[in-house]
């Protein structure tokens, strides 16, 4: 399974700055939790709470999946991940908090970011925002699908 890339220094300081975050709310920072951060903010991925767990199993064996959960949806709350809840078993979880879209595969449960730029209509959106007076804090759009990696391989949504 792929771990994500290594941890990089622009990850390291958005690291440093969700640790402030969750003393300032009176979070407990274990060991472990300090991991999961780490270990979720450091890829590129969409990774489930099992890969997350997976990924630092090795340093905390004893660590409990419900930690791994509660500490991703932490981040959630923190507006420093976003849920992504596709057509699979589990949700996952995307540590890109910048506007985007995602295109999500319906057989093989892959996620694509994609600019935002390059999957929305601005002007329905400008309209739909003013029609109802309301002013966004961060836009992720879904798209399902089925990705062209499934389709050559015939694979059924």
């Amino acid at each position: 399974m792929d771990s994500g890339p290594a941890v990089t220094a622009p990850v390291e300081t958005r690291v440093n700055a969700v640790i402030q975050a969750l003393r300032e709310r009176g979070h407990r920072l274990t060991p472990q939790r300090l991991a999961i951060v780490r270990a979720f903010l450091g890829r590129e991925d969409h990774p489930t709470a099992e890969a997350i767990l997976e990924q630092i199993r090795g340093d905390f064996p004893m660590v409990a999946p419900s930690t791994v959960y509660h500490t991703l949806h932490t981040l959630v709350d923190l507006g420093e991940a976003v849920e992504v809840a596709p057509a699979a078993p589990h949700a996952r979880f995307d540590p890109n908090t910048d506007d985007h879209c995602h295109l999500i595969c319906l057989a093989c449960n892959s996620i694509t970011d994609v600019p935002l730029e390059q999957c929305h209509r601005p002007i329905e959106d400008s309209t739909l925002l003013k029609q109802h007076d309301f002013e966004p804090a961060l836009r992720v759009y879904q798209i399902s699908g089925v990705c062209s990696r499934c389709r050559k391989a015939d694979r059924p949504a």
